[in-house]
Parts: structure tokens; sequence; C-alpha cells
């Protein structure tokens, strides 16, 4: 990845906030 842009951080952000992967992606609806 040689570009971050603001949706990698907030993914990032969704990922630490929902403390797992899994729980982002359910937040995220991936």
């Amino acid at each position: 990845m040689s570009h971050l842009n603001y949706n990698h951080l907030y993914y990032f952000w969704m990922v630490c906030k929902q403390g797992s992967v899994t729980k982002a992606a359910d937040a995220l609806f991936l």
C-alpha cells in the first residue's frame, strides 16, 4: 500500500474501535 487515503484510515479506526476485524467488517457491512 503506497498511499493511505481517508477510507483506509476510517477502516483502521473502525477496527480499533470495534476491537477486531470481524466486528469491524460487520459494522461496515463488508
